[in-house]
């Protein structure tokens, strides 16, 4: 009598000896190969991707806070208005990169000392303080 198996994976036969529960050869699927490409889901943990930058009004008052200018001094020197200031400072407008550049040249940090992952942490006037 002729045994014939149709398998679609190739197999790998393993003999008695090597499977003791059934004491009778046996036969395995061979081991699959690993997927091509990452699929939906295998990225990084939400934790692990980077938050964008955003200005951040806290910072920006409390390093105004923490170089003893006031609106107007600090507008002037960086070359914007008061108003300016004043509205991104208080979340209602914001700045271009040119304004947050100038500001913190006169302020003494780096622009990027100005923003934040979470410009609107509660944290985020002492973080920069």
């Amino acid at each position: 009598m002729e045994h014939r198996t149709t398998a679609a994976a190739p197999t790998t036969a393993v003999r008695a000896s090597d499977n003791p529960m059934t004491g009778r050869d046996s036969v395995a699927p061979a081991p699959r190969a690993p997927s091509p490409g990452p699929t939906p889901g295998d990225g990084p943990p939400d934790e692990a991707r980077a938050a964008p930058l955003l200005f951040s009004p806290s910072r920006l008052r409390a390093w105004r806070h923490l170089r003893g200018t006031d609106h107007a001094t600090l507008a002037h020197a960086a070359g914007t208005t008061s108003g300016d200031v004043a509205a991104c400072e208080a979340g209602r407008q914001q700045p271009h990169m040119g304004m947050v550049t100038a500001w913190a040249a006169v302020l003494g940090c780096q622009p990027d000392q100005l923003h934040s992952t979470t410009p609107e942490g509660p944290d985020e006037y002492w973080q920069a303080a």
